[in-house]
């Protein structure tokens, strides 16, 4: 979904007409693809006990023009994560690309009522990416996800984005995106374009409770961006965002809620309700042939926990102003090994 806004072009090079004309030999264009599989394993060990873990993903060619991907978590013990998800894409229809995405998730245990259930989450999207023209890439597309087994709570949701070519030097885009699910990463591959990530099997992000029963977090942003390559080795970009938060739950026991571990989601939850805005400047710049760096800086309005919270519940939290700086240098050895370093 990122790579159909922001990283449409792939490679360094465009390729015209001209160039396709003169490869337009039909046996050349024959393209026998195969399919490809990643399977790993992990043992790990926590409080509750050791348990092991397979992470596995699918790749499988359906005819010149179909893609279809299936992935999935699983292992042994409460804590381990348990996923499945399939992703279908359809390339070269008129200039569209249509993706069709679906996924069964285990999220954990949660207290409804006097009763402990399994808290499950399915989701699916269907989402058409149209070069209406060189240059010019419409995104648009819908996001549904519901809650089953502890809640039945849902959320229907558009997902808009456009990219504006100026010249060769000038690009401006525009997304309009709600979040309804909080992930960290343990791992991420790459199959022939599709984008497969693992969830890190910890724990999630804390939920709101409504009547006893768990609400899918609402959080949307719209974004504003234009991007200027400096030189062939260098580019800026500066982005402004709105967002808002509808239902983010927030938990305010000073330790980590570890919801896969059996106990539960936490009790001591806030629901943040309000808005932000900033801006974002990101300059990247290749050193040379291996090394490349970027820096960036992010400032705005948003919400933060209040001091006076333990007094005036009904206050949680208040307005304030935010910065981050972040710096990233990055190398790409020969030999297939990448080694980076992040300073945020």
């Amino acid at each position: 979904m990122q790579r159909a806004i922001y990283q449409n072009q792939e490679g360094s090079t465009p390729i015209t007409d001209d160039t396709l004309a003169e490869n337009d030999d039909p046996d050349d264009r024959v393209v026998h693809r195969k399919g490809q599989t990643v399977l790993e394993t992990y043992f790990t060990n926590s409080d509750r006990g050791a348990y092991t873990g397979v992470n596995f993903a699918t790749f499988i060619p359906v005819g010149e023009t179909t893609d279809f991907v299936v992935a999935g978590q699983t292992g042994t013990g409460g804590r381990s994560p348990q996923r499945l998800e399939t992703s279908l894409k359809f390339n070269s229809l008129d200039g569209h690309q249509i993706r069709f995405n679906s996924s069964v998730a285990k999220l954990g245990n949660v207290a409804v009522g006097n009763e402990t259930k399994q808290l499950g989450q399915i989701s699916v999207q269907g989402l058409d990416e149209w070069k209406i023209r060189e240059g010019v890439i419409l995104v648009y597309g819908l996001d549904y996800s519901r809650f089953f087994s502890g809640s039945d709570d849902s959320s229907l949701s558009p997902r808009l984005g456009l990219q504006f070519d100026i010249n060769a030097k000038t690009r401006l885009r525009s997304a309009f995106t709600t979040q309804t699910e909080e992930k960290t990463w343990a791992n991420a591959i790459d199959l022939e374009g599709q984008n497969v990530a693992f969830a890190d099997p910890v724990a999630i992000e804390d939920l709101v409770l409504d009547r006893g029963k768990p609400q899918i977090n609402r959080s949307r942003r719209l974004e504003f961006g234009i991007e200027r390559i400096i030189d062939n080795r260098s580019s800026v970009e500066a982005n402004v965002f709105f967002d808002t938060t509808l239902g983010r739950g927030v938990g305010l026991n000073s330790f980590a809620i570890d919801n896969l571990g059996g106990d539960g989601f936490g009790e001591f939850v806030a629901n943040q309700q309000g808005r932000s805005h900033g801006v974002r400047v990101v300059y990247s710049r290749r050193v040379n042939d291996i090394l490349s760096a970027s820096v960036g800086y992010s400032a705005g309005n948003g919400q933060k926990l209040s001091n006076g919270a333990v007094t005036s519940p009904s206050k949680l939290f208040e307005n304030d102003f935010f910065q981050t700086f972040f710096a990233q240098l990055a190398a790409d050895l020969k030999t297939g090994t990448s080694v980076r370093t992040i300073y945020r």
